[in-house]
C-alpha cells in the first residue's frame, strides 16, 4: 500500500508504570484507505462549479447519520438532497475550510484546497432545480411559463432572467484550525477597483482584470460575496 504521508503512532507512559502485555489471537483491524481520504495538503485545485455539483449530490443517510421515522418510530437509512429552488440577489457562499471527522484518526483540520471561482460571471443556471422559481417573476423555471415544451424535450424561454453572479467581496483565513488572522478584499463600485483591507493597513489591487484574478482568487478565500448581475430590460 502506498500513500503520500507519513503517520506515526507514538505510546508514553510513565516510567514507574505497571503495564501487563496480553497476547491476542487473530485480533480484529480496521484497514484504512488513505488514498480514498480527501486530499488535505492542498495539491489538487477545484472550481466553485465542482463544489456546487457535489453540494447538490444525493446522499446516503446510514450508520449513525440515519433518520429517524416519525411513523415507525426507528432510525432507518435516507437519501437527502440539497436544491437550489430559488437565487437571492446578493448571494454569499461559504467554503469549507475546516475538516470534522468523527471517530478518525485524521480528526479536526483545516483544509487548503485552492478552489477556483469567477470575478465575473459565476452562472447558476444549471443548478437551479427544475421546479424551483425564477428568481424575478416567481414563474416556475419548469414548463409552467419559464421552459417551454418542443418535440417532447424542452427549450429554454429566452426571456427568463439569467442567474449569472458578480463577485464584489472575499473574506480570506491565514492560518490554522486553531487560530488565524483574517483579511479582504472588496470592489469599490463607485472607482471601479478592488482593494485588499488587513487590519487597519488598505491598499489597492492591481487595475487590470488577470491583476485582480490571480490576486483575489487565493488559496485562503473563505467566504464570497456575489451580487446577481441586473439584466436588461
Amino acid at each position: 500500500m502506498t500513500h503520500d504521508r507519513e503517520l506515526a503512532l507514538t505510546i508514553n507512559w510513565r516510567s514507574n508504570a505497571k503495564v501487563n502485555f496480553k497476547s491476542v489471537e487473530n485480533p480484529t483491524i480496521r484497514k484504512i484507505n488513505l488514498s480514498s481520504q480527501p486530499n488535505l495538503g492542498g495539491s489538487k485545485n477545484l472550481s466553485i462549479y465542482d463544489c456546487l455539483t457535489n453540494f447538490s449530490q444525493e446522499e446516503t443517510l446510514q450508520g449513525n447519520d440515519e433518520w429517524y421515522c416519525s411513523k415507525c418510530k426507528e432510525h432507518v437509512p435516507a437519501f437527502k438532497k440539497i436544491e437550489l429552488y430559488k437565487t437571492p440577489e446578493f448571494l454569499i457562499i461559504h467554503l469549507k475550510r475546516f475538516s470534522h471527522t468523527r471517530n478518525s484518526m485524521f480528526g479536526s483540520r483545516k483544509l487548503g484546497l485552492h478552489v477556483d471561482f469567477p470575478v465575473e460571471g459565476l452562472d447558476l443556471n444549471a443548478y437551479l432545480s427544475q421546479s424551483g422559481q425564477s428568481p424575478d417573476t416567481g414563474l416556475a423555471s419548469s414548463n409552467q411559463g419559464g421552459v417551454a415544451l418542443k418535440d417532447g424535450g424542452a427549450e429554454a424561454n429566452n426571456q427568463a432572467p439569467k442567474l449569472i453572479y458578480d463577485l464584489y467581496a472575499v473574506s480570506n483565513h491565514y492560518g490554522s484550525l486553531g487560530g488565524g488572522h483574517y483579511t479582504a478584499f472588496c470592489k469599490n463600485p463607485i472607482a471601479d477597483y478592488w482593494f485588499e483591507f488587513d487590519d487597519s493597513q488598505v491598499s489597492k489591487v492591481g487595475a487590470t482584470a488577470d491583476d485582480v484574478q490571480s490576486t483575489v482568487v487565493n488559496k485562503a478565500a473563505y467566504v464570497l460575496f456575489y451580487r446577481r448581475r441586473k439584466q436588461p430590460s
